[in-house]
């Protein structure tokens, strides 16, 4: 199984905004797109079967919501 960790940071490593694990749902305000997200893996993050489904979802997450600035796919 595999999770995306997204970041609002052009690094996933470096600290600051980083959003966290996506849960596969994302919401608007005020004309942007977040996604959401937690700081761990828990029962309601996303998990995908492949690796290649995994890299397609956090790619379409990171056009659809504007503050995602990187993202890192991880096998669990």
């Amino acid at each position: 199984m595999f999770v995306v960790y997204l970041s609002s940071e052009k690094d996933v490593h470096m600290l600051g905004n980083a959003y966290g694990y996506y849960t596969g749902k994302c919401y608007a305000r005020e004309g942007g797109c977040y996604p959401i997200t937690d700081s761990g893996i828990t029962e309601r993050t996303k998990r995908y079967t492949s690796r290649a489904r995994a890299e397609k979802g956090a790619e379409a997450v990171f056009i659809k919501c504007g503050y995602v600035s990187s993202y890192e796919v991880q096998e669990v």
